[in-house]
């Protein structure tokens, strides 16, 4: 869970917040990478929580296939970050060798065995408030 630490300290000092856990996502417009981190076409964002709530925001890195080299070195940039409403219905989907999520209806992958740090992230999450 390395990677998950260095993801998290790496967003918490290019966004100027407090960010006590980050998890990586991955999509592609073509279909859903089975986490294949070099794929032409893949797209990496973050999922991340802070004491404001949940947060998402894109991952750039240049060459592509060297994403986590370049994230080790500081070189990935952090595209815009996005609060996410606390409305946004999050759903990991079990049945799937690197676990699919689905935010609002849009899906993305983890990496393989990082379901339990997103499990993590979402219990730690505040809770939604309820009106009375």
């Amino acid at each position: 869970m390395a990677l998950l630490k260095d993801l998290a300290k790496y967003l918490a000092e290019h966004t100027n917040m407090t960010v006590h856990e980050a998890v990586l996502l991955m999509s592609s417009e073509e279909d859903l990478p089975r986490a294949r981190l070099t794929r032409k076409g893949l797209s990496r964002h973050a999922l991340l929580r802070a004491p404001a709530g949940l947060f998402f925001c894109d991952l750039d890195a240049d060459p592509d296939a060297y994403f986590f080299a370049e994230l080790a070195e500081g070189r990935v940039e952090v595209g815009e970050l996005i609060r996410m409403d606390p409305k946004v219905t999050l759903r990991i989907e079990e049945n799937w060798p690197s676990k699919k999520v689905k935010i609002d209806d849009r899906y993305y992958v983890l990496p393989r065995n990082h379901a339990g740090a997103l499990n993590e992230l979402l219990a730690a999450a505040p809770a939604k408030k309820r009106r009375r």
